[in-house]
């Protein structure tokens, strides 16, 4: 699985195990956009399992950051999406420290992205 933002997850080492894809990829943000810190351990993690969902991604992603509820954050995990999903969601990581972007290279099934979500989520 890769990581699409610019944090090393650590996927696999919380359980002992690597990820079924050991390879990790940083992908910075080239809008000159500049991070606020947020803490390392939200209260709650929203993971949003992807695939092929280019039309949608963002409607759902806004939809977890207009909550007033704000100590979160967002594990977006796409499913070897072969349309425009993964930079979509990347553009919006791009702007918002809270939302984490992963990928696998190709489709594991919903379970799979839910599960790896769920490995490097942070809340409790």
């Amino acid at each position: 699985m890769l990581e699409a933002d610019q944090r090393n997850s650590g996927l696999g080492q919380r359980h002992g195990h690597e990820p079924r894809h050991r390879a990790h990829q940083r992908i910075s943000c080239s809008l000159g956009v500049v991070r606020e810190t947020h803490p390392a351990n939200p209260l709650v993690s929203v993971i949003i399992p992807a695939f092929n969902r280019e039309r949608v991604i963002a409607r759902a992603i806004h939809g977890v950051l207009a909550q007033t509820f704000q100590d979160f954050e967002v594990i977006v995990v796409d499913d070897g999406s072969s349309d425009q999903t993964p930079k979509n969601a990347i553009k919006l990581a791009c702007s918002d420290p809270r939302l984490r972007i992963f990928r696998f290279e190709t489709n594991q099934g919903a379970q799979a992205a839910r599960n790896a979500g769920a490995r490097v989520a942070r809340g409790k």
